[in-house]
């Protein structure tokens, strides 16, 4: 799978119109996604029709028995073969069965578990951690910027590719979190660190302005991403250190991929999406965007909260449905 970058993702399915901590270190761990304990064991082991063989079942999303069942059934016939085990997964439901002896089951669980473990993140993201921009102001001049763009006329620019100014976010980093118990663990998580994270920020209320364009390609001729770049105030870089410190913890707790390059604050106003029936990604212009709006200042904002939010699914104004935050100070 090629390697999306976390912007790419985070808009892909959504770019039409639109407490304390006693111990830190205890809590994380706590908050680890485990080794998909046998995928999370609602286990039942019960007496299989031969005599010392016990059936397991393992709640697991379909999303994932491909990861299971491999090309041509090629990993689940290999785990059969080497286990000696029975393994059936349900097409109708979140259920990986095992049958077997209990030494095969044990092995064959654990085989399994090591696959989700190693291969979740060749799966697309779902949802994404971000700090939403809800200022008022700001929505209002991103929506002045779309009409000044649109007036230009430029080929392949139209209103579809621009985010919804309700949307608007900075994206500290993507997530896999396909059960249900994933998603509860990483919002877990995020409570947890708030003590930390309002020590890590101060006193001072965390701002930043949107100020300038820049696009994600190396060709301005030919990009899918427009946005606007993220300054702190002089002398500061504590939205860096934030989206660092978040991209640490959840990567220790198994929930999100961490990428082998800088963090780049930014917001994303326009952006191309994958079309169904298209081998290729549209791509636009930017240069007569850049050429005119380059200097464009938007707002200096307060930042006052950090979400975790569903990649895709939004409300009926278009904003990210969201599974559960915490507020900065």
């Amino acid at each position: 799978m090629a390697k999306k970058r976390i912007e790419d993702i985070v808009e892909s399915q959504n770019n039409t119109g639109n407490e304390k901590s006693v111990n830190n270190n205890t809590k994380i761990e706590n908050n680890k996604k485990e080794p998909v304990e046998s995928i999370r064991e609602s286990i039942k082991d019960d007496k299989d029709v031969h005599e010392g063989y016990i059936t397991h079942t393992l709640n697991v999303p379909q999303r994932l028995h491909g990861l299971i069942i491999g090309k041509g059934g090629y990993t689940v016939k290999q785990i059969r073969a080497e286990t000696k085990t029975k393994i059936t997964t349900r097409s109708d439901e979140n259920l990986v069965i095992i049958s077997g002896t209990k030494d095969g089951v044990e092995m064959a669980k654990k085989r399994i578990e090591d696959i989700i473990n190693s291969s979740i993140f060749k799966l697309p993201p779902t949802h994404f951690i971000s700090l939403p921009l809800t200022a008022t102001r700001l929505q209002s001049k991103v929506e002045t910027f779309k009409s000044d763009v649109l007036k230009l006329n430029l080929q392949d620019v139209n209103k579809s590719i621009f985010i919804n100014s309700l949307s608007l976010h900075i994206t500290m980093g993507v997530l896999n979190l396909y059960r249900k118990e994933d998603i509860e663990g990483a919002v877990k998580l995020l409570k947890s660190l708030s003590t930390e994270i309002n020590e890590l920020i101060g006193t001072r209320s965390l701002v930043s302005t949107l100020t300038g364009l820049a696009v994600m390609e190396d060709d301005p001729v030919r990009t899918h991403v427009l946005y606007a770049k993220v300054e702190e105030p002089e002398g500061q870089n504590t939205l860096k250190k934030l989206g660092e410190y978040l991209i640490e913890k959840f990567a220790e707790a198994g929930y999100l991929k961490k990428e082998n390059r800088p963090l780049k604050l930014h917001v994303t106003l326009i952006k191309t999406k994958e079309e169904e029936h298209h081998k290729h990604r549209p791509f636009f212009n930017a240069v007569p965007i850049l050429n005119k709006f380059s200097g464009i200042n938007f707002e200096t904002i307060k930042l006052d909260s950090i979400h975790i939010s569903k990649i895709g699914v939004v409300d009926k104004n278009g904003r990210h449905h969201i599974e559960g935050g915490i507020k900065l100070p």
